[in-house]
């Protein structure tokens, strides 16, 4: 592979050199030096390997670390000595052609002088000591970019793995960028609730054999379950009735957690009801759900979520509370009412003769039937099969009601002089109002 020149990158040298100078007095020596350079001449930059003069004869560096902003193309050095007599005895300069990639060893032999100089380069990146925001979320970022995607191989250490070296590269979509965000699940998949609660190791590996950044160390906690917006929602039974419920599904199970709701006013966010929490979810083919314990009045809810470990909710005081997740607004709608009208009537023509009748029309919650009850002058009334007569059981809710004709009209017959009255409910028990 070529080099590869960059203004942003960072290398991390480890270099072994040694420049030599000419003594000083009391020879006829007024100045000399030797000095080796690491050079790029197409950026103009350089790196001062060693430097020796007459009163410093030796500067020798063994294993020698050090951070520079460019890949070297040259290594030269410059040899210089003058007499006292002002008669310059030595001016050398020597370069040899390097041409370093962003991980690579060279060993290099410059001149007489310098003997051999060996320096191993890699790029300089180490993972910011920054702790994560969300505490379900991580973020791993390194303090240089630019280099070329194989320098960035993400690794965990999976202390779970039987293979001897447990260090494991991520997933590929996080590899080859310098900084990545990621969710226990998108790196342990379905194992990962065997992860959770436990501290994992993370490096970069930077593409040169053997050469790594320091260990970055976090907490993997599972991030909260998604809920999949829209909130289910149940209407009240009759619109009179606070039996409505809600179901909140999810995109995952529960595993070694609890899941923490708490309902507000859709409106106000006013709280209605605090905490209700789960351990287990009903796996609806791959839904995972929660129907709420509570009945709930027709109204505007949000509800906020959370998982976390443990039992028994999340105390106030807990910080995480302030990090609750808040669902879309949502409604609980009445059931239609129960209304209906007298359409028609007719007298009892004869006195003999059962014949007058009445004729309802009611209307309610669709698909569902009505049923009608009767009282005259003040009594339950039953029919016989041949007229109505006063009701005298003990079992009137169910004795006394009648089904309609029709879907929503029916028409009483066989009725005789009276005073009668009314009443209608549908087939779940919903009374219309008078």
């Amino acid at each position: 592979m070529g080099s590869f020149y960059g203004y942003s990158q960072k290398y991390k040298i480890t270099y072994s050199a040694t420049a030599q100078a000419e003594p000083c007095n009391p020879d006829p020596i007024e100045i000399s030096y030797h000095r080796i350079f690491l050079r790029n001449t197409n950026t103009n930059q350089s790196f001062l390997l060693a430097s020796a003069h007459c009163n410093n004869l030796i500067d020798s560096k063994i294993n020698a670390v050090a951070i520079i902003d460019f890949l070297p193309n040259i290594i030269s050095d410059n040899i210089y000595a003058r007499t006292i007599a002002g008669n310059v005895i030595l001016d050398e300069g020597n370069t040899v052609n390097v041409n370093y990639n962003h991980c690579d060893s060279k060993t290099t032999y410059v001149s007489t002088f310098s003997n051999t100089v060996k320096v191993d380069i890699e790029p300089y990146t180490e993972i910011n000591p920054k702790p994560p925001g969300n505490p379900c979320v991580i973020t791993l970022n390194v303090d240089q970019d630019g280099f070329l995607p194989e320098v960035y191989v993400w690794q965990y250490y999976d202390f779970l793995s039987t293979a001897i070296d447990k260090w494991t590269n991520f997933p590929a979509q996080f590899q080859g960028k310098h900084t990545i965000t990621f969710e226990p699940i998108d790196i342990f998949g379905n194992k990962t609730s065997d992860y959770l609660n436990k501290t994992i190791n993370f490096r970069m590996q930077k593409y040169c054999t053997g050469k790594y950044t320091e260990v970055r160390s976090y907490a993997m906690i599972s991030c909260s379950p998604q809920l999949q917006e829209p909130v289910v929602t149940q209407s009240t039974s009759c619109n009179y009735k606070a039996d409505g419920t809600l179901t909140l599904n999810f995109d995952r199970k529960i595993e070694s957690e609890e899941l923490v709701m708490t309902l507000y006013d859709g409106t106000d966010d006013n709280l209605i009801y605090d905490q209700e929490f789960t351990s287990t979810l009903t796996n609806n083919s791959g839904v995972y759900s929660y129907t709420w314990n509570k009945p709930l009045d027709a109204g505007s809810y949000r509800v906020k979520y959370q998982t976390h470990t443990g039992t028994g909710g999340i105390d106030q005081t807990d910080s995480t509370w302030n990090s609750l997740e808040f669902s879309n607004p949502f409604t609980i709608t009445a059931a239609t009412p129960v209304n209906f009208n007298i359409t028609s009537s007719a007298d009892q023509n004869c006195f003999a003769i059962n014949d007058g009748y009445i004729e309802v029309s009611a209307t309610g919650e669709p698909n569902r039937t009505f049923l009608y009850q009767l009282t005259k002058n003040g009594e339950l009334q039953i029919f016989n099969g041949v007229d109505w007569i006063q009701y005298t059981g003990n079992n009137e809710d169910n004795d006394t009601w009648f089904q309609f004709a029709n879907a929503s009209t029916t028409r009483i017959n066989n009725l005789n002089k009276g005073a009668y009255k009314i009443k209608v409910k549908d087939s779940q028990g919903c009374f219309a109002k008078q």
